[in-house]
């Protein structure tokens, strides 16, 4: 039983207890090397008061997503400097929803620090500037502990063992429960991992970075500090344990656009490559003989890759598209429905 079927049954006026409804919606899954237990999909919060987000419809999301069976959310200290107006938006807008709702328990939170900044694009990561997000995440979010806290980019010539510190000097006072990464090359987690081990952390739990079965086939991210998912990423997941949050999960909505001419025309510049067509043709036919759309195909690209724990992040505008996120388990799939590295 899925959302798509829990929703046909609202609009014939029949609803579930709240409790009964999570329980057959969304089953929760323990993430590797912690306690904590989220919800197979990531309601990403980078949208939230910007573009068609405002603050009273992202508290109606966040409302639905709880109802069915949500209760992972991501953020970042970063999240929306690209938009004049205010810094720190997405968080500041969470914390008011968790003083206005008192539903802060009712999630598991993950946020990110150390970005650079986007006007002079000075690399910002460093002991100093962790412990300086860190402190603003916690004010903006209204809480007093942040439950995974990541390395948003990452600066080799910073040593690992000043960041490793950092982490557990947070850890050790109650400001953070687990901490990660993203965006940082084999190399520099593998160092983290070694670290940890020698001094008895432990160490990256997670780590985001671009997944979806777009990548070879659409144009790449203008953003070069952007890591995207290949065959080496997937060896060291499979072999380290280490938690994947797939940003972009959903290929920015490329796959659903191809079939709509007016959106197509909006997008087509960002997959100008030979390969596109052909991809997108692919999961025109898997939607067709799966009965999911391109959305929730894209997210469970992710969700079931062989041998990894993997945790797709999804933004939504809409209660709609929301609903279509969360109902993207609602038919098996077999393991060798993608051709995944």
């Amino acid at each position: 039983m899925g959302a798509r079927f829990v929703s046909v049954l609202k609009k014939h006026g029949i609803r579930f207890p709240i409790l009964i409804e999570r329980f057959v919606i969304m089953k929760k899954i323990r993430m590797n090397s912690t306690n904590l237990d989220v919800s197979p999909l990531c309601f990403g919060q980078i949208k939230i008061g910007i573009a068609n987000v405002s603050e009273e419809l992202a508290g109606r999301l966040l409302d639905i997503f709880l109802d069915l069976g949500g209760n992972f959310i991501d953020t970042a200290r970063a999240y929306s400097e690209w938009v004049p107006g205010e810094k720190n938006r997405s968080e500041r807008i969470l914390g008011d929803y968790f003083k206005r709702t008192g539903k802060r328990d009712q999630f598991v939170i993950c946020s990110k620090c150390c970005h650079y900044d986007m006007k002079t694009m000075e690399q910002r990561v460093g002991a100093k500037f962790f412990m300086e997000d860190l402190d603003g995440s916690l004010k903006s979010l209204q809480t007093d502990c942040i439950d995974l806290y990541l390395f948003h980019r990452d600066n080799p010539e910073v040593p690992i063992a000043e960041l490793m510190e950092a982490c557990e000097a947070a850890r050790k006072q109650g400001k953070i429960k687990y901490y990660g990464s993203s965006n940082w090359s084999i190399a520099r987690m593998m160092e983290a991992g070694k670290y940890a081990a020698e001094h008895g952390f432990t160490g990256f739990v997670a780590d985001q970075m671009t997944v979806n079965p777009g990548i070879g086939a659409m144009n790449p991210p203008r953003d070069k500090t952007i890591t995207l998912w290949n065959k080496d990423f997937a060896d060291y997941h499979r072999k380290s344990g280490v938690t994947v949050m797939s940003c972009s999960s959903m290929a920015h909505g490329v796959f659903s656009a191809y079939n709509n001419p007016e959106t197509w025309e909006r997008i087509r510049k960002f997959v100008e490559t030979p390969e596109f067509p052909k991809a997108a043709e692919r999961m025109n036919r898997l939607a067709a003989e799966t009965g999911l759309t391109q959305s929730q195909l894209c997210l469970r690209y992710t969700a079931d890759y062989p041998g990894i724990q993997g945790i797709p992040l999804f933004t939504a505008s809409s209660e709609e598209h929301l609903r279509e996120c969360m109902g993207c388990f609602d038919r098996d799939l077999p393991q060798d429905v993608f051709d995944r590295p």
